[in-house]
């Protein structure tokens, strides 16, 4: 279970003020018979009446106030399948998981601020087919393209360099497997690189021919520094090269330059905060590019429930109003004068 509005939970500091407003009428009225007649003059101006009745009256409205507020928030529970037609582009998010992505010049870790982005990501998308892509020595496609955010999540948390068993860092099989994946032939299409740039393979020229071509745009996001760090190693320690010494990995941000921009997308380095996002998404992918009106797909959506608490609410107050605050009394008869 869940609410779709969460924010508005503050509205139950009104249960309070209620309380208070009903107390405070409560001490008028009695201040007002006080003033009236005494104690024994109004048990016989209004005999029948009820305290507790009274009582009752009040927990009504607030338990009813209490149930109306639940209804603004909106409770969720169950999912359904839902048909949308959305306008947006067929975006592959193409995600680094080399070794070097291990390294803590940036903290926890290149891979682990990686990650949060990508969710961060996942929460400003705007209606777009997102497929996931895994690469080191080779490419993984671990999601088609699709519109069920949650599941993109949970493919995310799982990323780690076990992700893909052959190491390296070969990029331009990730983009020849991205565009392999994107098939819809009138969509807008982009491609998002997560790396820190480190060993691309020779064979990344030809394929910005191939991207020029097809009029994909690459927007790559840069994880590292300049002075780099080294990259531990799973046993402890740290990498070392052939000759004993240990390996510095760097940000190698020129090589992502120049993917980017031969192909009109664009660069920028990971910051914290989400303005390297609004770059490179929303000014870069939303706004370089003529959205499409993409295929109906279904979509697991959460089911709304309001109607319920919203239904328990009007009953209380029917209730409460059925509610007489006065006892009942039976009519004598008096056979005598004929009635």
């Amino acid at each position: 279970m869940r609410f779709n509005h969460p924010d508005l939970v503050f509205l139950f500091f009104l249960v309070p003020l209620l309380l208070a407003l009903l107390l405070y009428q409560g001490r008028r009225r009695k201040k007002a018979w006080r003033a009236l007649a005494d104690a024994e003059l109004q048990g016989r101006l209004m005999p029948n009446r009820s305290p507790w009745r009274l009582l009752l009256k009040n927990t009504l409205k607030v338990a009813a106030l209490c149930f109306l507020v639940l209804a603004l928030m909106e409770p969720q529970w169950g999912m359904k399948e839902e048909e949308v037609t959305m306008k947006g582009a067929d975006l592959m998010l193409v995600m680094d998981v080399s070794n070097s992505m291990l390294a803590q010049d940036i903290k926890p870790s290149r891979l682990e601020r990686m990650k949060r982005k990508l969710r961060d990501l996942l929460e400003i998308l705007a209606g777009d087919r997102v497929g996931l892509i895994a690469f080191a020595g080779r490419s993984f496609l671990l999601s088609p393209l699709t519109i069920d955010y949650g599941t993109l999540e949970m493919f995310i948390d799982e990323l780690t360099p076990q992700t893909i068993p052959v190491q390296g860092t070969d990029l331009s099989g990730a983009l020849s497997l991205a565009i392999k994946a994107m098939n819809d032939k009138d969509s807008a299409k982009a491609i998002m690189v997560f790396s820190d740039g480190e060993d691309f393979s020779e064979k990344l020229d030809k394929m910005i021919d191939v991207l020029k071509e097809k009029k994909i745009k690459i927007f790559a996001l840069g994880f590292g520094t300049a002075e780099g760090a080294p990259i531990p190693e799973s046993g402890g320690g740290f990498k070392t090269n052939s000759d004993g010494q240990m390996v510095v990995s760097k940000l190698k941000e020129e090589a992502l330059k120049d993917l980017a921009l031969q192909t009109g997308g664009a660069y920028v380095r990971a910051v914290t905060g989400d303005e390297d996002l609004k770059r490179l998404y929303v000014k870069g992918v939303r706004g370089a590019l003529e959205l499409s009106e993409l295929k109906a797909a279904r979509k697991q959506v959460w089911e709304s429930r309001f109607y319920w608490p919203l239904g328990l609410a009007l009953a209380l107050l029917v209730l409460e109003r059925l509610v007489s605050d006065s006892k009942r009394t039976k009519k004598k008869l008096n056979f005598a004068n004929g009635y």
